[in-house]
């Protein structure tokens, strides 16, 4: 028998994730949510942070990537 497939390999492309917190405000639990989140591999893993509230000691510390927007033009 073999080993199943990476989870990025099995559906075709990476898996979604998405990690929903109140805020980085708090201790161990949010510092390690950070962690994680910034050592996840995005070609295999497109992980996200949802927050309630954008606050909290660790919020300089997440890793984000730019997220490419459409702007109607100037008139």
């Amino acid at each position: 028998m073999h080993a199943p497939a990476p989870p990025h390999l099995a559906i075709g492309r990476p898996l979604k994730v998405l990690l929903l917190l109140s805020s980085l405000h708090g201790g161990g639990a949010e510092r390690v949510a950070v962690h994680v989140l910034n050592g996840l591999d995005p070609k295999r893993i497109d992980a996200r942070m949802g927050l309630l509230r954008k606050a909290g000691p660790y919020v300089n510390l997440v890793v984000t990537a730019p997220i490419p927007t459409s702007m109607p033009p100037a008139s």
